[in-house]
């Protein structure tokens, strides 16, 4: 068989337009394999440059002997992680994890842990897109997919951000809510949380570093209002061990499986993969160097690792609380606890009297712990709330700035940063105040879970041009994809796929179990299938991950 060798030493094998569609020996289809590496090799140069003003002070990072540990390198790189993992305990991730813990108890927990692993190992691909290439996903798919594939993924992208930026707002409206003690109306909340958006112009015009100092102090103000949420209940730690380390869920009910599904809709984001490779090119690090590149991988991946501990432990806390005090109860039960106490709200949209299991969300989720622990003033129910206020305070700010990376990246678009910011967010703020309009504080809440499942369905089209930019040579060099890589993420992807399609089929047969609605599920399934096998098989540049993974095979994929 013959063999020939690219620029870049990578070794390609013949292929000839056999009727089986596989690869064999033959005549090199040298103009098309060519072709490919020749326009890849110029759009990828184009990453090596500044795009747009939204890191006008980028980091300086302190070149050292790349053979010691230094915390002072380590410093200069903490901020992107800490920045990302707020969509890990945005209101939707703590809506997610309440309800786990009231509908399967501890059950689910195990979930939650094998999430945040697969989590770190997709974020991990795109912190090193961005450190290795200066070019942020967004940017990357720009430069190397077609235009239809573009505009497929920048919708998918925007109605990630869109649908998140919605969750947020309803998180700080509803802690507004409770803060105000309801007199101020969640339309007026809503309306109010523009004002994040001034604070983001303000802080960014005062440099990069003071704006992570004040995610920061968010990340702290979440820990100590839910941490103590947890030393008031002293959840059983035995089972919350167990739960964590034992792959089971005996006799979950379908409520239970849904929730399986917002778990990982709520942990693994794909908006979240477009924002972390653009935070980390803030930092200034010299690409002539592999060693620098290197060097700059390992100190992200120890800021990335405990940037996930940290929000996994507040997961693990909110929901072990609710696993510890809500579950296998009624509303009927919740209702009488409050009749009990000295909480004197009422309305008719918390804890209604009856036999159902109890429904728990944002809202009544602060109301329950006023119940349980009854005082003069509800400390530990303004203590939720000033944890809900600022879960989302910073994450409808980094949602802004994931909003400003997409739109550049894919339609580089140039304006002006505060129109860029302010379009972004009327975006989210628009839908949330026509739902606002529309229904009640209970159902807006419930509208979170919706969303929560639509992000798991939409994660796929994230995770596969990431997983097909960091695999290739072309793009990323010698820090390309192992196999083992590919294989785990491809796996992620595979699960994520058939998780949704379940998904898909269960909620349509639900809904109405009728010759229409099943049709209905079939059509949405190809049509999800049908996208998902666009991006990967009729991708023109497809070559790139296929001669990684099947060149030693004499195999690829002919269309």
């Amino acid at each position: 068989m013959k063999q020939s060798e690219s620029k870049e030493g990578i070794v390609l094998r013949n292929s000839s337009d056999s009727s089986d569609g596989w690869r064999n020996d033959g005549q090199e289809d040298e103009d098309c394999v060519d072709g490919i590496r020749e326009t890849i090799e110029e759009k990828v140069k184009k990453c090596f440059r500044k795009h747009d003003d939204t890191f006008e002070d980028e980091i300086n990072v302190t070149e050292t002997d790349n053979e010691s540990f230094s915390f002072k390198k380590l410093w200069q790189f903490t901020g992107p992680a800490f920045i990302m993992c707020i969509a890990y305990i945005d209101p939707g991730s703590i809506q997610a994890d309440l309800q786990t813990g009231t509908v399967a108890g501890y059950r689910l927990m195990w979930l939650l842990l094998v999430s945040t692993i697969f989590g770190i190992i997709v974020q991990r691909l795109a912190s090193r897109l961005g450190l290795v290439t200066s070019c942020h996903l967004a940017e990357s798919c720009h430069n190397t997919y077609p235009l239809i594939a573009q505009y497929i993924l920048w919708i998918f992208a925007e109605a990630a951000i869109i649908l998140t930026n919605v969750q947020e707002v309803i998180g700080t409206a509803v802690a507004i809510y409770i803060l105000s003690d309801a007199a101020i109306p969640i339309f007026a909340g809503i309306i109010i949380t523009i004002i994040d958006t001034l604070l983001f112009l303000l802080l960014s015009n005062y440099g990069l570093r003071k704006l992570e100092l004040l995610f920061g102090i968010l990340i702290a103000i979440m820990i100590q209002s839910f941490g103590s949420e947890y030393v008031k209940m002293k959840p059983d730690t035995s089972q919350v061990l167990k739960g964590l380390v034992i792959p089971w869920c005996l006799n979950c009910s379908k409520g239970a499986f849904k929730r399986a599904v917002f778990i990982v809709g709520s942990t693994i984001m794909p908006q979240n993969l477009y924002l972390h490779s653009a935070l980390v090119t803030s930092r200034k690090v010299d690409r002539s160097k592999p060693e620098e590149i290197k060097d700059a991988n390992r100190y992200e991946l120890i800021n990335l690792i405990t940037a996930f501990v940290v929000t996994f432990l507040i997961n693990v806390g909110i929901t072990s609380v609710f696993a510890a005090e809500l579950h296998g109860k009624t509303n009927l039960d919740i209702h009488n606890l409050c009749a009990e106490s000295n909480y004197t709200r009422r309305d008719e949209y918390v804890f209604q009297q009856n036999n159902k299991t109890v429904e728990i969300n944002l809202y009544n989720a602060g109301v329950f712990l006023a119940c349980r622990f009854p005082a003069k003033i509800a400390w530990p129910m303004y203590a939720w709330a000033i944890g809900l206020f600022a879960s989302g305070l910073s994450s409808t700010m980094s949602g802004t700035y994931t909003g400003q990376f997409v739109m550049f990246g894919f339609l580089k678009i140039k304006m002006l940063k505060w129109k860029r910011i302010l379009l972004t967010r009327s975006i989210a703020i628009v839908p949330t105040l026509i739902i606002a309009f529309f229904t009640n504080i209970n159902n807006l809440s419930q509208s979170i879970d919706f969303i929560n499942a639509i992000m798991s369905l939409l994660l796929p089209f994230a995770l596969i041009p990431l997983l097909t930019l960091t695999s290739s040579q072309e793009i990323m060099g010698e820090f390309k994809n192992g196999y083992i890589t590919i294989i785990i993420t491809s796996l992620i992807l595979l699960l994520t796929i058939a998780l949704n399609s379940f998904f898909i089929h269960v909620f349509f047969f639900n809904f109405n179990p009728q010759w229409y609605t099943i049709t209905l599920s079939v059509i949405m399934l190809l049509v999800y299938i049908s996208l998902i096998l666009y991006l990967v098989c009729f991708y023109d540049n497809f070559l790139l991950l296929t001669e990684q993974i099947f060149c030693r095979f004499g195999v690829r994929c002919k269309f």
